[in-house]
């Protein structure tokens, strides 16, 4: 099955969750005793999203089956469709009814690993050739509670058509920020092309993200949020500017871009590691993937580190009952090369060891190589998904770029307030 096959909610499945799932894992510091067993079992249980939903079912289906075959148990796959995956999960591992093997979204490791029923995974991390940043998802306070899967990051795609009729060629894209703003400015000036169809609505205003960092600000750093330090303020300026002068649109969503960029009307965009695989389903999407490619975010100063933020998933083992058999599934879905080609082949989502990342599936498909080495290579996490709550603390800074870009606030005054309550509601 091809990536060109997964739904949007596929992509959406990988990271996201509901409010509800994380105040549970906010408000329970830890879970009741972990399912008491013998620590080997040979009915295993799985615990995942991507079976509930037809496109990914069957690769999984796959990788269960040749490690049944392997290993002589039976792994009983216990799904949930991604909108309710996180409330009922972290409501069995609270109560000390969850056992086995567990796919879980990198934003909330942290909500899980607070109750106290992940097992560290740190040795089975050590014996493998992950790429060291990718290990970075699964951990909490220096403990490996997951290990990576899925591993990649929202970065900045091009439509070479539109660069060509302005004479930048392929590999000649701006690596400054000035650079990036001129270029736009060009693009504007071509009749029936958007330059940047950049996300001006929630949920993907969190995509200012990665420009604050671009332009300075750590937005988080040593308990301290840092939001409305001068970084942060310049970067929403900037982006209110760029809003302002026409070279993005206002009130476009993630889903509401990939359409623009799909159909071929704009020249640049953000989008996850998938974006090839949705934009195909756009009015012209076919013709329109043939001239894109993904970039380095542009930086402020030549020589600077390109920013982007890491997205992806992970594999987890909860302890008590079933943790040795657990560990090693775990360790075999996220490491064993023939399942790691399976999954790779079937979903079209990068992996996350070195050598899965060097075989002619991943190295021959220009468009991965690109993304990994321009995009996912410099990624880092969102600061604040250290804190189970953190889908509350973002809507407070994304609220306040939403006031900012409507044009009823100034950036600084914004941010300032929105660091304030973000500080208020960060709990150690």
């Amino acid at each position: 099955m091809s990536g060109s096959s997964l739904s949007r909610r596929d992509l959406l499945r990988v990271a996201g969750l509901g409010a509800g799932a994380l105040a549970l894992g906010a408000c329970a510091s830890k879970g009741a005793a972990p399912a008491a067993g013998e620590a080997e079992v040979k009915e295993l249980n799985f615990y995942n999203w991507s079976m509930a939903e037809e496109a990914p079912k069957p690769i999984f289906e796959k990788l269960i089956s040749a490690y049944q075959g392997k290993a002589s148990i039976t792994v009983k796959p216990v799904t949930y469709p991604f909108s309710g995956f996180n409330e009922p999960m972290l409501l069995a591992a609270r109560n000390g009814q969850a056992f086995g093997t567990m796919q879980i979204g990198i934003d909330v490791v942290k909500s899980f690993a607070s109750l106290g029923v992940l097992e560290d995974l740190g040795d089975l991390a050590g014996k493998h050739d992950f790429v060291p940043a990718t290990l970075l998802n699964g951990q909490v306070d220096g403990k490996q509670y997951a290990l990576p899967q899925y591993s990649g990051a929202i970065g900045t795609f091009v439509n070479q058509k539109w660069l060509d009729q302005v004479g930048v060629a392929a590999g000649q894209e701006p690596t400054t920020v000035a650079d990036f703003e001129a270029l736009l400015l060009e693009l504007k000036k071509i009749k029936g092309v958007i330059p940047w169809v950049a996300s001006t609505k929630d949920p993907a205003l969190k995509d200012i993200i990665p420009w604050m960092w671009t332009f300075g600000s750590p937005i988080y750093d040593n308990g301290k949020v840092t939001v409305g330090d001068d970084g942060s303020v310049r970067a929403l300026e900037w982006y209110k500017s760029i809003l302002d002068r026409g070279l993005c649109v206002p009130d476009v969503s993630r889903t509401e871009s990939r359409v623009i960029f799909g159909r071929g009307d704009g020249a640049y965009y953000d989008d996850a590691t998938l974006a090839r695989s949705y934009l195909k389903s756009a009015p012209n999407g076919a013709e329109t993937v043939k001239t894109i490619r993904p970039v380095a975010r542009a930086v402020l100063t030549k020589g600077d580190k390109p920013r982007a933020l890491t997205h992806g998933h992970a594999i987890a083992v909860f302890k008590g009952k079933g943790s040795t058999t657990a560990r090693a599934f775990a360790e075999y879905l996220t490491t064993d090369p023939e399942a790691l080609k399976t999954f790779f082949g079937g979903t079209s989502l990068p992996t996350a060891t070195k050598a899965s990342l060097a075989t002619p599936e991943f190295t021959g498909d220009q468009y991965q190589k690109d993304f990994a080495e321009k995009v996912t290579a410099t990624a880092t996490p969102d600061p604040f998904w250290v804190f189970a709550n953190f889908a509350q603390i973002e809507k407070v800074l994304t609220d306040a770029v939403a006031e900012v870009l409507a044009g009823r606030q100034k950036a600084k005054p914004a941010l300032e307030a929105a660091a304030k309550q973000m500080q208020s509601m960060i709990k150690p």
